[in-house]
């Protein structure tokens, strides 16, 4: 059974993309809001072990058993592990399982915009890969038709979800950080090309 322990990187703090860090900016602001309670790097998580093979080769004088490898081991690790309060429920997240409550004229613009959530040591966890928000073709080749399998092994094996998020998605369906509202460098205001709404006006559509 997976705890917290065993999927939190605690030694890595670092961004991998501008994608990550925007990410980080709104989990940041849900946290100063109290709706999430930590996020942290993912460790890496074995979906396979590696499968070996033992057969003797004989030579002149003796019988020498050699262990050849022949599936490599498949290693997955997701960016970010969100720990989320429970006001979150509802808002933020769904759990996978379906304890979520929903108002039935709200349930849509929801699961448009879902993060799914699963209980670990008994708080509401969400695994996430962040994808690049602007889809590039090596990219979604070779990232994105992986993570599907992956994703399944992973829930399949060893019953952790991970799911994918794009992050301006994200904002355009829920709500955008202040800091994005600055350039990257916090020394302009950002052209954004999509209708801003803060996290107030956000919550202000569900209570």
């Amino acid at each position: 059974m997976f705890t917290l322990y065993n999927i939190i990187d605690n030694d890595n703090n670092e961004t991998d993309s501008i994608d990550e860090v925007y990410f980080e900016w709104w989990l940041q602001e849900l946290k100063d809001n109290g709706y999430v309670e930590s996020y942290h790097r993912a460790k890496s998580l074995t979906i396979s072990d590696n499968i070996t093979s033992d057969y003797t080769v004989k030579n002149k004088t003796k019988s020498v058993i050699v262990t050849k490898n022949i599936l490599q081991p498949i290693v997955y690790t997701p960016d970010y592990v969100i720990v989320w309060t429970d006001k979150a429920n509802g808002i933020f997240f769904l759990d996978i399982y379906g304890s979520s409550i929903l108002s039935k004229e709200k349930d849509k613009p929801l699961l448009y915009h879902k993060i799914w959530a699963q209980k670990i040591d008994n708080k509401y966890v969400s695994i996430v890969d962040v994808k690049p928000s602007i889809n590039q073709r090596f990219v979604k080749f070779t990232s994105s038709h992986t993570f599907v399998v992956k994703q399944a092994l992973l829930y399949k094996t060893l019953c952790i979800f991970v799911d994918k998020i794009k992050v301006i998605s994200l904002m355009k369906s829920t709500f955008t950080p202040d800091r994005y509202l600055r350039s990257d460098k916090n020394t302009t205001v950002r052209k954004i090309k999509f209708n801003i709404k803060s996290l107030q006006t956000y919550l202000s559509e569900w209570y």
